[in-house]
């Protein structure tokens, strides 16, 4: 039943921690080593919608700005943990100096967000649509509590770090929020059993996971079912989807 929606008119949100890896994985310069990008391309073929929101957006290119500005520094010189996108490229030993051609791949000097969208829309039609009206709908204490659990996990995630960026914590809670009540809210209008739903978070982020885990202990049985889709459960159900 799960397949059989998913991979009929199923729609699935992805968040950074599923993009940020998709963006890494095309230093490879052999296609067959980019599993990911495999896997999507698959899933579009049998008929799975992927989504990205503007926050999102957002976030992928501050990323980006940031893994720039680290590939500027002398080594040993940058504050913090170097950006993953910037980490993956010195793993393949190219030069750091090349590190602002290929991130140009993905984005020129101009509108650069409309960029990373138009990317990820021509290689693996990832199209933009929001969220942040659909989570309006979410009851008020669900909501509160969701951005409290957030803003927890954001704080306990940078408390060891030395570069804390208030407006930036901000954003990412509220993208985070936004996109996980936005897909439950869409989930309500589906009368479905829960593995048979339409709308899906896919995400690599454990903390998502333990939120989770967080809300079905202080809501008990008025917990809305869970939007997270696993990577693992979208691979494994490539088994018995329609491109099998």
């Amino acid at each position: 039943n799960a397949t059989q929606k998913l991979f009929s008119h199923g729609k699935v949100w992805l968040d950074t921690t599923v993009l940020l890896p998709l963006f890494a994985e095309q230093i490879e310069e052999d296609p067959d080593r980019r599993k990911l990008t495999k896997l999507f391309n698959a899933c579009v073929r049998s008929g799975v919608e992927f989504r990205v929101t503007d926050g999102v957006i957002q976030e992928i290119n501050a990323h980006m700005n940031n893994a720039v500005q680290c590939s500027k520094v002398m080594p040993g010189a940058w504050e913090g943990r170097t950006p993953f996108l910037y980490d993956q490229y010195l793993q393949t030993g190219k030069p750091p100096i090349e590190f602002r051609k290929w991130i140009s791949l993905f984005r020129g000097k101009e509108r650069q967000d409309e960029d990373i969208s138009q990317y990820l829309t021509d290689l693996f039609d990832i199209k933009r649509e929001n969220l942040e009206d659909a989570a309006k709908e979410i009851d008020e204490t669900l909501k509160i509590a969701a951005e409290r659990l957030w803003t927890d996990a954001h704080k306990k995630r940078r408390r060891n770090s030395t570069q804390i960026y208030d407006e930036t914590t901000r954003m990412l809670i509220k993208h985070d929020t936004e996109t996980y009540l936005g897909v439950i809210a869409l989930r309500k209008k589906e009368e479905v059993t829960e593995l048979g739903y339409r709308h899906w978070l896919l995400t690599l982020d454990k903390i998502a996971w333990e939120i989770r885990d967080s809300l079905k202990k202080e809501f008990n049985e008025n917990t809305p079912t869970s939007p997270l889709l696993s990577l693992s459960f979208l691979l494994n159900n490539t088994i018995f989807g329609p491109m099998r």
